[in-house]
């Protein structure tokens, strides 16, 4: 069983929106092959997803450790501005997407290799 992502709404409203422009026989084929296409590729970047949500739930954990309450007072002061979840998810998410990139570089790299090599061997037959 092949595993599939679940697109954004927003990802899906674009994807109507060119479909529309497209001759009436093309839609349905252009929208199931992108759909499964970008799907596919965010399966393929999980780490930016995962350290993402990583980072931001570090971000959260920080932001109420770093909340103090001042002396009687019913306030409560926020050393972070309550701003370390969203420094955290973008911090995440983008190390994360360094690691996805570096991987599929070295995938892409070695899918490469096999092809040219494939190429040669028939090119001598």
């Amino acid at each position: 069983m092949t595993k599939t992502v679940d697109l954004p709404v927003t990802v899906k409203e674009q994807l109507l929106q060119l479909a529309e422009r497209l001759p009436a026989r093309g839609r349905s084929e252009f929208l199931k092959r992108a759909s499964h296409a970008l799907g596919e590729l965010a399966l393929e970047n999980r780490n930016t997803i995962v350290f993402a949500i990583a980072g931001w739930v570090l971000g959260e954990i920080l932001d109420n450790v770093f909340t103090v309450p001042i002396p009687f007072s019913h306030r409560v002061l926020e050393l972070t501005g309550d701003h370390l979840s969203t420094v955290g998810l973008a911090v995440g998410g983008v190390f994360g997407f360094a690691e996805d990139r570096n991987r599929n570089r070295l995938e892409y790299q070695i899918a490469a290799v096999i092809q040219r090599e494939i190429q040669r061997a028939a090119s001598l037959a």
